[in-house]
């Protein structure tokens, strides 16, 4: 589908609510893939729109999910591929929102939570922008582990190989929460070789630093860290960057929860709830 129509697929949606039937699910999660799966390219070609078009589907979505969460007799697997639309579309919003808003630190926790989801987001995408995301935040580390992964995965694409378990992963298996069996993208996030090549350099440039570790520190030393986003948990997730909470920082608001810190700098900038997007 092209741009243009994939635009006006969204707008469509957004002014005329499709149904919440189990059918309807796969549909919607290709529009979800086809949108998110966009290349640098095509995101920066749209003059603005790509981001409003994100934010547009990501209002469907809630929407739809509501919907399906109240179906009755629905094929959990169903269900699930439906939130797993929702929340990748969802922290791709909030990443562009917090980017926006100069929230360095949200729009990076929002990067590395996208990387839970393969099937949604492209693995490349996925990495380039949490790779980048940590490098702006001046965590050489963690952006040359994300980023030597990316460069890994694009060679994986140029050489058409389909299934990323085929990519050596042996620095990675600590970081539960990042999958490593998602699909190999059919095409490049980043198009420009050029591009490319400069992640590369960089990486390579990295590898001779003796102040960066190369490696993921243990789960028990990533708490209240950058990296706490890469271990599973089964805490709470904050709905405005997609990290577990601890107890203490634990705010139940707007049929969600968050992290009350990231809660208040989120909506202190943007004014409107991140899940509902009702002003605040």
């Amino acid at each position: 589908m092209s741009p243009h129509l994939l635009d006006e697929a969204v707008k469509t949606l957004q002014k005329r609510q499709g149904p919440a039937t189990p059918e309807a699910v796969p549909v919607y999660e290709r529009l979800g893939q086809a949108v998110l799966g966009r290349s640098m390219s095509q995101e920066k070609n749209s003059e603005g729109e790509h981001e409003s078009n994100v934010s547009a589907l990501r209002e469907c979505f809630y929407r739809l999910g509501t919907q399906y969460r109240a179906l009755r007799g629905l094929d959990e697997k169903l269900l699930q591929r439906m939130e797993t639309a929702l929340m990748a579309t969802h922290y791709q919003s909030m990443l562009y929102s917090a980017r926006s808003l100069g929230l360095k630190d949200i729009y990076a926790k929002c990067a590395v939570t996208l990387l839970k989801y393969p099937t949604a987001v492209p693995q490349d995408k996925a990495l380039y922008q949490a790779g980048n995301a940590a490098r702006e935040l001046g965590n050489n580390n963690l952006a040359f582990m994300l980023l030597n992964r990316y460069v890994d995965v694009a060679e994986a694409v140029d050489s058409g190989e389909p299934d990323s378990r085929n990519i050596d992963a042996t620095d990675y298996q600590t970081v539960d929460a990042m999958p490593l069996d998602g699909p190999v993208p059919p095409s490049h996030y980043v198009e420009d070789e050029d591009d490319r090549e400069d992640i590369r350099t960089w990486v390579l440039s990295v590898v001779t630093d003796s102040n960066i570790e190369q490696r993921f520190p243990p789960r028990d030393q990533a708490r209240s860290t950058l990296y706490e986003g890469l271990f599973a948990s089964d805490r709470a997730t904050c709905i405005v960057t997609g990290y577990p909470i601890y107890p203490a920082d634990l705010l139940e608001i707007n049929h969600s929860t968050a992290n009350r810190k990231d809660w208040n700098a989120y909506v202190s900038k943007s004014k409107v709830c991140p899940w509902t997007g009702a002003p605040k």
